[in-house]
């Protein structure tokens, strides 16, 4: 079973998903959230060793200090704000065998794809922030971390290697 820096509560409790929201969906947009965009800044290795402290509960050991420092710091505020990004279509829309559908109920009126897709824009917005924080972090703390020192590849398109270019922010309207 594969080990999650953050949780669904976590994310309910952190973000503007509300409790009833299904766990299912939360979960999709987690693992979205980790196993795509947070590996894509962090590279496999750092990745992964962060996962194994955590998972293993050594994470807050003195040696770990950094590490745990870049989780509870960064990777949660990231990972929150791109599980709700990433969150909104599936929730907003289901596959079925009729195609796609809108879901909607006596109490309650769907919305719109354009209106989806603002606040799509909006939470990425947020996500942006949070992962050049996070790649701040990283770039100033390099030396802390020897899976970004030791990482095969840096060019940031393979996926393996870390990716600490900052991103630009189109999506805000001013």
């Amino acid at each position: 079973m594969k080990y999650y820096l953050i949780d669904v509560d976590s994310v309910k409790a952190a973000s503007l998903v509300n409790y009833n929201c299904e766990d299912e969906a939360v979960s999709y947009a987690i693992r979205e959230s980790q196993d795509v965009y947070l590996r894509e800044i962090l590279g496999t290795a750092l990745l992964d060793k962060c996962i194994e402290l955590a998972s293993s509960g050594t994470i807050d050991e003195a040696e770990y200090v950094q590490y745990e420092e870049l989780v509870d710091k960064y990777i949660y505020q990231y990972l929150v704000a791109k599980a709700q990004e990433q969150l909104l279509i599936p929730i907003s829309f289901k596959i079925r065998n009729i195609g796609v559908s809108q879901d909607s109920d006596t109490n309650v009126v769907s919305q719109q794809i354009d209106t989806v897709n603002e606040l799509k824009s909006y939470w990425a917005t947020i996500s942006i922030d949070r992962g050049n924080r996070l790649k701040c972090f990283l770039r100033e703390n390099k030396s802390a971390f020897p899976e970004l020192e030791n990482a095969s590849c840096t060019c940031g398109a393979c996926k393996e290697g870390p990716n600490l270019k900052l991103e630009t922010n189109c999506n805000l309207n001013i």
